[in-house]
């Protein structure tokens, strides 16, 4: 996805939506963004009133550059994070973070992954895998998750043994 036509360039939700303002256009976003149309679609409108600041220009496709130093990857996932905690942290401890404090965090976050993934093989030979010995009088959790992306649906399960 290239830049926005000039026509598009402020596009703002509201702008997909119907007059209405609680359903989607759906030939508006064919016409306008056929490849995000399932994405789009999928999303619940809000009904808080809060103003309208998105715009949608292919955001989680976009690669950093520098200075933030992170060449390799999205940042996007890591914004949309901080944003998600910063939200929890103003909602449930009344923390408010700047603007600058999110990207910092966001950038920080992916640096940190970016250094954790490691490339190089690990020698698994001649390693054995110690188990600790269990107590009769303590519990063991397990947990798995799964996500079906075509229906948009996650499985979680745990197990105490």
């Amino acid at each position: 996805m290239g830049p926005a036509p000039e026509r598009f360039v402020n596009l703002k939700v509201r702008d997909l939506m119907l007059s209405n303002g609680s359903d989607w256009n759906r030939d508006l976003i064919q016409q306008i963004l056929p490849q995000e149309e399932a994405i789009i679609l999928s999303i619940k409108s809000g009904r808080s009133g809060a103003p309208d600041k998105l715009i949608w220009l292919g955001l989680s496709k976009l690669v950093c550059l520098p200075p933030t130093g992170v060449a390799t990857g999205p940042l996007a996932p890591w914004i949309l994070w901080s944003l998600w905690l910063a939200r929890n942290n103003r909602l449930f401890i009344n923390k408010i973070a700047t603007p600058e404090e999110i990207i910092s965090r966001a950038i920080a976050a992916a640096h940190e992954w970016l250094r954790e993934q490691c490339t190089e093989p690990s020698n698994t030979k001649n390693t054995r895998v110690l188990r600790p010995s269990r107590d009769t009088d303590s519990s063991r959790l397990q947990t798995d998750a799964a996500w079906r992306a075509d229906l948009q649906c996650a499985g979680l399960g745990w197990t105490i043994i």
